[in-house]
């Protein structure tokens, strides 16, 4: 299959906007997009910024992104029908993982 999108690995890059996170592809020679809300701004009781903190849905949202490639060459492995079990057991959990940052 010819694919057009940007080629793998993916993976999180720099910082994208306030609070978010770029994802590079073409082992980060280009940027693919941008996740927006990955942390957001912490105050104090009067109301001052303190700091950031994580934003878990955003976070996992990224990794799904970043995992994109590998999650469809599992895919297409298993369209084509030319396969080892074991080559695509070992794609699909290396993705998963990628994906679910395990």
């Amino acid at each position: 299959m010819d694919t057009k999108h940007t080629p793998g690995p993916w993976a999180l890059g720099a910082g994208y906007g306030m609070h978010g996170v770029r994802i590079d592809g073409d082992g980060g020679n280009l940027p693919v997009c941008g996740v927006p809300h990955v942390e957001r701004d912490t105050h104090d009781k009067d109301g001052r910024k303190t700091g950031t903190e994580p934003l878990e849905r955003g976070w996992a949202d990224a990794r799904l992104i970043s995992a994109a490639p590998e999650l469809l060459q599992v895919v297409l492995m298993i369209a084509d029908g030319e396969y080892n079990d074991c080559d695509v057991l070992r794609a699909a959990e290396s993705a998963i993982a990628k994906a679910t940052g395990q």
